[in-house]
């Protein structure tokens, strides 16, 4: 391990060699949580109320773009010049303009509520609930970023294994009581979600990360930064439910099982590239904004090093599970197996595409970014559907994969005629 250890600081940056492996720490942990409440889940929480707690989820990643309008990225991206700016009154404006939003979409779900109630298991008097948790979230992710930028990672794990513990500790409690009915469910959601987000408010007011003024320059920024953004957030929403609702189509919810099997074992290879990324983006835009040929060499020369290593994991971990998975899943799951390996590169891909998509992030042009996620979504479902009825369920796996390959083309292409970096490695 330590020869390892050595080997990569040799090969990349210290700071990211030491971050990435935080990070990946720090979500390995946050996911385990959840997957050691699986088995108590399937015995204990009736189909149906899990259901509605998973659509009351699944409203929140819908809404959450509607409101935050990416907030997060601008303001990780603002951090960095927070030296020339006022940054926290460039956060206390981010904070007033998604809480304006949050009380508008509100009142449109009301105006809308007779035509929601007919596609919705959850009635009116929840949705100020919803609005709530989903405001609550972004709060929690413009903390994330915030640690994220300022290169505190276990400060950043501190909000998110402590989130983790409350919500999935409450959980338990609610199986033990025997009490978990998606209302109780719900109101878990509600209540830790909104715990989380005040106590980052007070802990941004005793940082001194916000001020009481709201800045003009900072709300265009936001709305000229986020607003771009926010189909390529919507758009990775549904690639990421495209692959179930077709399965379950066109084959059955045994498809769903076996397919979702595979593809939660092959998030293995999405936390370690979301690990590094996030040490990776502080990195490299602080190269960025030094301007100097030697830093955009180095820069270059280290999205190409990261590159191969996604790519070296990823083989490293389709060999583990051709070894390893086919006794854990047994024969019934055996399929998942196949779905794994087209998961992982899935992810793979994905993970390419989030190191080169820092550079738009960086100047702004975030326009690109939505394209392509925009053009791979539409995509995906014609060509999901397509593989689908003539590969079955690796079908569904296939259509990922070609969805971020699509995504990761198009913002290559565009990269190389925008950035001005030495990609041919010659400053």
């Amino acid at each position: 391990m330590i020869i390892l250890h050595k080997a990569f600081n040799k090969l990349f940056p210290n700071i990211i060699v030491k971050e990435a492996g935080t990070y990946t720490f720090i979500n390995g942990l946050s996911s385990l949580f959840p997957l050691l409440l699986i088995p108590l889940i399937t015995r204990y929480v009736d189909p149906f109320d899990y259901g509605v707690y998973a659509v009351f989820l699944v409203g929140i990643n819908l809404i959450m773009p509607l409101i935050g309008i990416g907030i997060e990225t601008s303001s990780g991206r603002k951090y960095i010049d927070k030296d020339t700016i006022d940054f926290p009154s460039y956060i206390f404006s981010a904070i007033s303009l998604t809480t304006i939003l949050s009380l508008v979409l509100l009142l449109i779900m009301y105006l809308f509520s007779n035509f929601l109630s007919n596609y919705l298991p959850i009635s009116i008097e929840w949705y100020p609930h919803w609005v709530i948790a989903s405001w609550s979230q972004v709060i929690f992710g413009l903390i994330l970023v915030i640690n994220q930028m300022r290169h505190k990672p276990f400060i950043f794990g501190f909000w998110r294994i402590g989130r983790s513990t409350l919500i999935y500790s409450f959980f338990l409690i609610l199986i033990i009581l025997e009490r978990s009915k998606w209302e109780n469910l719900l109101n878990l959601i509600f209540i830790s979600y909104t715990i989380i987000a005040i106590s980052g408010l007070f802990w941004l007011i005793k940082k001194k990360l916000i001020a009481l003024s709201i800045s003009k320059a900072s709300v265009i920024h936001i709305f000229k930064y986020g607003i771009p953004l926010v189909p390529h957030m919507l758009a990775a929403a549904i690639i990421t439910a495209t692959d179930r609702i077709i399965l379950s189509n066109i084959l059955d919810e045994k498809a769903v099982g076996i397919y979702t099997i595979g593809y939660q074992s092959g998030l293995v290879m999405f936390i370690f590239a979301q690990s590094i990324n996030r040490a990776w983006t502080p990195w490299f835009y602080e190269r960025l904004k030094s301007k100097n040929k030697e830093d955009y060499l180095k820069s270059t020369m280290t999205l190409y090093k990261i590159s191969l290593l996604f790519i070296l994991v990823g083989l490293f971990l389709c060999l583990s599970g051709w070894i390893l998975l086919p006794y854990l899943f047994g024969g019934t799951y055996l399929e998942s197996v196949y779905v794994f390996y087209w998961i992982i590169f899935a992810f793979v891909v994905q993970g390419l595409w989030s190191l080169i998509s820092a550079y738009l992030y960086f100047t702004g042009e975030t326009i690109w970014i939505s394209l392509s996620s925009m053009f791979a979504s539409i995509l995906n479902i014609g060509i999901s559907i397509l593989l689908v009825m003539s590969h079955g369920l690796i079908g569904a796996a296939q259509g990922t994969f070609c969805a971020y390959l699509i995504a990761l083309v198009f913002l290559i292409l565009i990269t190389l005629r925008k950035a001005p970096l030495p990609w041919l490695l010659r400053s």
